[in-house]
């Protein structure tokens, strides 16, 4: 009997990139079982979208936020695994594929992920991400960094997921992350490098207020501190996730201003700053710091590049025929 997949779509006024999030459903080499969307409170209509698609599940709730959108479609399922897919993203063709594949290899894990890449909806180039492996202390690894960075990428064994609790509703961002810590200390985790799905990026991602961001997942870290206090390895992995934290996404907001060409676009950007600040006073210093000496050695090089390509022009003036 082959395993059953539910593919849960939460949206909040995404109906506009909704219908392409179920077609990559749709369209999977191993059929889901069951597509749930959950509508958590949107003042547009994707009641209008799901209409076209008679196999999809629409579950309407007040506005409770993401984590809760998840949970709701989790309880609703009857699969044995899940995977989560934002609206605004899509799966590649053989994403449950391959997540079943690894799941089948390594039945002990809790959750088995792979790699994505970005898109811009604007000018729709395409990155490639290069993923990031757990490695044999997945809870370490987790604690450092989040090596997945894309949770439609993740499938999920149902009751393993239920065993840690799903997902934060009290969480306004990160809430993702804080799952993969309690999975990664309870359970085995495997991934394998190919692409599973698409991470669009727009205007309205979460992702772009770096003071939020930051301020969510120092707080998900700071929730192990007392669990990693088990091992020397945990703690000092806990120091250094957070000074990664901190360094991310001061360097992020540096970029995101340097990249603003709109005026109104200043105004959040500067109060992004008084939250990293607030936060770690010294972060955004320390990141104009790492800039400025980032663009002196590339001016370097590019002048010792010059230099040396007029060497040897030189040299291949004097000793050419005479």
């Amino acid at each position: 009997m082959s395993a059953s997949v539910a593919v849960i779509i939460p949206t909040y006024n995404h109906a506009h990139y909704l219908a392409a999030a179920i077609e990559s459903a749709l369209g999977q080499t191993t059929p889901p079982t069951e597509i749930i969307v959950v509508d958590d409170g949107s003042r547009d209509d994707p009641a209008a979208v799901t209409a076209a698609y008679s196999s999809v599940k629409l579950i309407r709730q007040e506005n409770q936020g993401l984590s809760a959108a998840r949970n709701t479609g989790m309880r609703a399922a009857t699969s044995e695994y899940l995977v989560f897919l934002d609206a605004d993203d899509q799966l590649m063709p053989d994403a449950l594929a391959k997540q079943l594949e690894l799941f089948a290899q390594h039945p002990d894990c809790g959750m088995v992920y792979g790699s994505y890449c970005y898109v811009d909806a604007v000018t729709r180039q395409i990155t490639p991400v290069t993923l990031f492996p757990p490695g044999e202390d997945p809870f370490a690894t987790f604690l450092r960094c989040n090596c997945i960075g894309m949770h439609a990428t993740v499938m999920y064994r149902a009751d393993r997921l239920q065993a840690v609790g799903a997902f934060d509703a009290s969480l306004r961002a990160c809430e993702d992350y804080d799952t993969y810590l309690r999975m990664s200390r309870n359970y085995a985790i495997a991934a394998r490098p190919e692409m599973m799905a698409e991470y669009w990026q727009h205007d309205q991602n979460m992702s772009r207020d770096s003071a939020m961001m930051l301020r969510s997942v120092l707080g998900v870290v700071r929730r192990y501190r007392s669990a990693a206090e088990e091992r020397p390895e945990w703690r000092a992995a806990v120091r250094e996730g957070e000074a990664r934290w901190i360094r991310f996404y001061s360097d992020t907001w540096l970029m995101n201003l340097l990249a603003n060409r709109k005026p109104a676009g200043l105004a959040p950007l500067m109060r992004q700053a008084i939250g990293i600040t607030r936060i770690a006073p010294r972060a955004l210093p320390a990141s104009a710091a790492r800039m400025a000496i980032s663009n002196a050695r590339e001016r370097l090089r590019s002048v010792r590049s010059a230099l040396r390509r007029r060497r040897a022009q030189r040299a291949g003036g004097q000793n050419g025929p005479a």
